[in-house]
């Protein structure tokens, strides 16, 4: 196992400096907001065409599509569907979050596991929901991981040979795996935890740096850095949970990366 810092994720985070890949978020409606902003501040575009109508045209549009399970309801299902087996007949990337899937709610467990046979470039989790996909078992209340992430690193591992993807477990340490190398990310701030889409805008950053010419588990590392980094500069730039917010974006930013 190894570390993963700034200078190993230079290359992606200049890529980003000159180009503005642009990732369709079929995300989190509490989160989609935050999400958007937090992609701009990388230097990438958003957008959040779900509509079934257009969904195929616009996968093929966009540079890579983000998919996260969470407030998920019936008319949402077919356009994600659609978007993902668009993206994988045609070679785009596409990312996983698999926002509190647990054997408790099984509507969207069932959905996320179903969505797996399009082979996501990345799928990013927290322990509990990495490990429920891996077909262990996992402990989490609702959206949040009562497991850490050491606990699900041999789940990630696995989970990542199965699908010949890049695994990501989101914790107070991310780890970054594709079944063979893997990398250990530290950093952050707990405050982070208690923040509204800090997940959710961690998965999406890692649609536009899969777009870099650059591997997906190399990609996947540097927006865990960029995200680690933001939450240490929201830490050391702000009072209260109110500004940590809007401080995290600040710390998103690119240019301020050092």
């Amino acid at each position: 196992m190894k570390s993963f810092g700034f200078e190993d994720a230079a290359p992606v985070l200049s890529w980003l400096q000159k180009n503005t890949p642009l990732v369709n978020c079929l995300t989190n409606n509490v989160s989609k907001n935050f999400v958007a902003n937090a992609l701009l501040a990388v230097g990438a575009s958003p957008s959040m065409v779900e509509a079934s109508a257009e969904i195929s045209a616009f996968t093929l549009v966009a540079d890579a599509t983000v998919v996260n399970v969470g407030s998920l309801v019936d008319y949402r299902l077919r356009g994600i569907s659609m978007a993902v087996q668009t993206a994988h007949e045609n070679g785009k990337p596409w990312i996983l979050d698999p926002a509190a899937v647990s054997e408790s709610l099984f509507y969207r467990s069932s959905f996320a596991r179903e969505l797996l046979r399009y082979y996501p470039a990345i799928i990013r989790g927290n322990a509990a929901e990495i490990m429920f996909l891996a077909g262990e078992k996992s402990s989490s209340r609702g959206a949040d991981s009562l497991s850490s992430s050491d606990e699900a690193l041999r789940a990630a591992k696995l989970l990542a040979g199965d699908q010949n993807c890049v695994v990501v477990v989101s914790g107070k340490k991310d780890y970054v795996t594709n079944g063979k190398e893997t990398f250990c990310i530290m950093g952050g701030d707990p405050k982070m935890a208690r923040v509204t889409g800090t997940g959710c805008a961690l998965s999406a950053i890692m649609g536009a740096t899969a777009c870099a010419q650059y591997d997906f588990l190399r990609a996947a590392a540097a927006a865990c850095v960029v995200m680690k980094h933001a939450g240490e500069y929201a830490a050391l730039n702000s009072r209260g949970l109110g500004s940590f917010a809007s401080a995290l974006l600040d710390g998103l930013t690119i240019d301020k990366l050092s």
